[in-house]
């Protein structure tokens, strides 16, 4: 590619100099009295030396319309391309921006999620089991995040501009589930031993780590979510 704007450029160089340089060279021919074009303009037109000035005017005037034309062309041509090139990237961002969307639909959660878990001080096995499965699937192996790999990959393709706005979202993101999987439920109480009332250390321990990581992750996403709405507001006008 940098091969062919290269030769693209010397041959661009090449017309442009051939075209001022017949322009330079040309009156020095018409001059010639004996052996010159004017000359032989005045031999033919039967003597009349004047008519090679109406021949000298025609002939500017066509160079130097030529010359604009090709100007004119080569100028039309390069904007076609780069808003057509312009066009294309818009249309493969607003394709990613619909893809993450979509990819977020499986991770929303609803409006009082936040709240209510930011308001708890134990959870259950039941519950940390319940919320990992949320973002995660398990094949009876091991775990795999949902989604948020995915629209890190989609991310990833997207120009250096509009990359920056989602980067840091997305691997927050992915480091606060990394972290939240981590959590062995079994370090918990069971729905059955909180119901019998007392409190253990270690459960509530666990509880308050897990859940900060939890309403970190939560909120990243509902962040991100906005931040690709308002990128697909912005570009409605495409369609």
């Amino acid at each position: 590619m940098e091969e062919y704007k290269k030769t693209k450029k010397i041959l661009k160089g090449i017309v442009i100099g051939v075209a001022f340089g017949t322009l330079l060279v040309w009156p020095v021919f018409l001059e010639f009295e004996n052996y010159g074009i004017k000359h032989n303009i005045s031999v033919l037109s039967g003597g009349h030396g004047g008519d090679w000035l109406q021949f000298w005017g025609s002939y500017i005037g066509i160079i130097f319309s030529g010359l604009l034309a090709l100007f004119i062309s080569f100028r039309e041509n390069k904007n076609n391309f780069v808003r057509e090139k312009n066009n294309r990237t818009i249309g493969f961002y607003v394709a990613d921006l619909r893809e993450i969307s979509y990819g977020l639909v499986p991770l929303e959660v609803d409006k009082g999620f936040i709240s209510f878990y930011s308001q708890q001080l134990e959870l259950s096995k039941e519950d940390v089991e319940r919320l990992q499965l949320m973002f995660f699937s398990f094949d009876g192996k091991r775990y795999q995040m949902k989604e948020i790999p995915t629209i890190g990959k989609i991310v990833g393709r997207m120009p250096a501009g509009r990359r920056k706005i989602f980067e840091p979202i997305v691997r927050e993101i992915d480091s606060n589930l990394l972290t939240l999987i981590q959590f062995d439920p079994n370090f918990f109480r069971n729905d059955e031993d909180q119901k019998k009332g007392g409190t253990d250390e270690a459960s509530l321990r666990e509880s308050k780590q897990f859940l900060g990581f939890l309403i970190t992750a939560v909120k990243g996403i509902v962040h991100l979510n906005n931040e690709i709405s308002l990128e697909l507001l912005k570009y409605s006008t495409l369609d």
